[in-house]
């Protein structure tokens, strides 16, 4: 027989055995992962927030235009037929009360016809009580002359 061949000669070790220590490897990275996953949500979470808070805010100021253009569009056509006052309060009633310091104006425009115009200041809704960033908003409808 050959070198090679001789019954002697057995292999290093059994494949198991062979990857015990890998094995062990794995196993000890597993123990310095613990608890990974409580800072990559940590880490996260602050974003997560920040992200739903200007989803909420931009629905908040897209909401806030709808209604106020709403109110503008009513107290236009109102005192088209019935006069400003009336146009005026139809405007002031048709806001919703989150809105009701809102400036409701009623008048005639340049070619004879009526125009109004509803102002408010949207305040954040995740704001600080300290801080003033209210957001300025105005709508204006102008209703021509027939």
């Amino acid at each position: 027989m050959t070198e090679f061949q001789s019954p002697k000669r057995r292999p290093r070790g059994t494949t198991l055995e062979r990857l015990r220590p890998v094995h062990r490897g794995i196993s000890r990275n597993w123990k310095r992962d613990r608890g990974s996953q409580f800072v990559e949500f940590g880490v996260y979470l602050p974003l997560l927030i920040l992200v739903f808070a200007l989803a909420m805010e931009t629905f908040a100021t897209f909401l806030a235009l709808e209604r106020m253009e709403n109110a503008a569009r009513t107290g236009a056509r109102v005192a088209a037929d019935e006069g400003t006052a009336m146009g005026q309060q139809a405007a002031r009633e048709s806001l919703p009360s989150w809105l009701g310091d809102a400036t409701v104006t009623v008048g005639t425009n340049s070619r004879n016809g009526l125009y109004t115009e509803v102002q408010a200041e949207l305040p954040f809704i995740f704001s600080v009580e300290s801080t003033n960033l209210n957001l300025p908003l105005s709508q204006r409808v102008d209703m021509p002359n027939l």
